[in-house]
């Protein structure tokens, strides 16, 4: 028979003091299972039909590149794990931490990788799991709608995670996956990089052919397997760029962050160096873009 169970990605955001060290921290499973619990109850203060919900989760905190991803691995490995841990015929509400008690987890994607830079935001992921039926598509309905608005943590949960975690935490709430997505969109619009997002959602979410340019001139075309990322070689860049008021010393560094934030998520792509100076010249086109590679690879 059919295992047919419905679930919900959600996270605990943590917005902590900056640390001097960026370390993995992993909870055992019953410490894990623990926090789970904490978690839940504190959401079944507003949706008390979580009690017959089961959570899945694990005892680690990670960075938003490492959540938001082609795929998004860590919920994948998660509802794989549910699809074996929970059974929508006699459905059992189990609260189920995963942990270790070694340096890293035996699944590779639940080991957190250390970031370079002061990232003051974290999230503990987990999932609730449900039998598939109108009241688990009612549940789900409701927490997408409102859950951001409600489900602020404080007092107890706070202390636990400041212990569990060594962190000096300042805010901490439980949002959806729809939520985290649109807080790390937030983030780079505010920096400037909403073309990239539009970029980054078509990669993680599989959707169809795209093509951006950035405010800083730079190009980038979803091409459904890689992004191709146009830059203009430094000897036609004044010629290519009299649209844009940087030098080329400012250009140079928002590819290298461009090209950092791709590595960091994951995203597939190959970094074209264009040659002509009328590329970036006039109104930017899907067939311009694959023209472009198609005489970069003649010229190779």
């Amino acid at each position: 028979m059919e295992n047919r169970l419905r679930t919900i990605d959600l996270a605990v955001v943590i917005q902590h003091a900056a640390k001097k060290e960026d370390k993995p921290v992993y909870l055992n499973k019953d410490e894990a299972t623990e926090l789970l619990h904490t978690i839940g109850q504190n959401i079944a203060q507003y949706y008390p039909q979580i009690k017959e919900c089961g959570l899945i989760g694990i005892g680690a905190i990670y960075h938003l590149h490492q959540i938001i991803r082609p795929g998004f691995p860590i919920y994948t490995q998660l509802f794989e794990l549910s699809k074996i841990r929970f059974r929508a015929n006699n459905f059992k509400p189990l609260v189920i931490g995963i942990g270790t008690n070694e340096d890293e987890f035996e699944i590779s994607h639940f080991n957190k990788e250390i970031n370079d830079f002061a990232d003051v935001l974290e999230v503990l992921p987990f999932t609730i799991v449900m039998p598939d039926n109108t009241e688990a598509d009612a549940f789900i309905k409701l927490l997408e709608s409102e859950l951001i608005t409600k489900a602020h943590l404080n007092g107890k949960v706070i202390e636990d995670f400041n212990n569990a975690f060594e962190q000096d935490i300042q805010n901490m709430s439980i949002v959806t996956l729809a939520d985290l997505n649109g807080l790390f969109a937030s983030q780079l619009i505010q920096i400037g990089l909403e073309e990239l997002w539009e970029i980054m959602q078509a990669v993680i979410f599989n959707q169809t052919e795209k093509l951006h340019t950035l405010g800083s001139g730079h190009i980038m075309y979803w091409k459904l397997d890689e992004v191709a990322f146009y830059v203009a070689h430094p000897s036609i860049y004044e010629s290519a760029m009299t649209d844009y008021v940087q030098d080329y010393e400012t250009y140079a560094l928002t590819t290298m962050r461009l090209e950092h934030l791709f590595k960091m998520h994951k995203i597939p792509y190959q970094k074209f160096e264009v040659m002509d100076p009328e590329f970036f010249k006039g109104e930017m086109s899907i067939d311009k873009a694959r023209a472009q590679l198609t005489s970069h690879i003649k010229a190779l």
